[in-house]
């Protein structure tokens, strides 16, 4: 499991044990009248706590919207498709391009890693294994032709993408 994975973890654990002793308060107050009756007299003696318990929880709802967007960056492609829009997994993308890279081109791509730039547009970057200039521009326009019928079929992406290329 990686950090990020974990934090986001810790943050739904942390959701569900406020939703549940809430819960558990607004289930138990109305068969403690002594509770009822603490809680009354803090409200009219000391008003000023409720101000502050109300502050702490809405800055503690902004602290685990921020986590929760923090978190989700960048894991998600969003495709825009006519009156609909999709979301798909970074991971899967990389399967798929992968997929592609060892199906069709094993012997001249050592690794290739994508990234995803403002939730839309998507960058493929491929380590090739070193060639002559000529072999290469082919190569990469085969590449890219394949991608693109790939992406195409697979996830309904005709958007651009960049294909970087580095060879050493």
């Amino acid at each position: 499991m990686h950090l990020r994975e974990a934090a986001a973890s810790a943050l739904q654990l942390l959701v569900v044990f406020s939703y549940f002793c809430l819960a558990t308060i607004a289930t138990v107050l109305p068969l403690r009248p002594d509770w009822r009756a603490i809680g009354i007299d803090y409200l009219q003696s000391y008003p000023e706590i409720f101000y502050w318990i109300g502050g702490g929880i809405g800055l503690f709802g902004f602290l685990l919207l921020l986590g929760f967007y923090g978190l989700g960056r960048g894991r998600f492609l969003r495709l825009t498709m006519k009156p609909h829009m999709a979301m798909v997994d970074v991971k899967l993308l990389e399967q798929v391009v992968e997929e592609c890279f060892q199906t069709n081109f094993a012997s001249y791509v050592r690794g290739s890693d994508i990234a995803v730039i403002a939730k839309e547009r998507l960058e493929v970057a491929v380590d090739l294994t070193p060639m002559e200039e000529k072999l290469q521009i082919r190569l990469m326009l085969d590449m890219e032709k394949k991608l693109g019928l790939l992406l195409q079929e697979r996830f309904g992406y005709a958007r651009s993408f960049t294909l970087s290329v580095h060879s050493r």
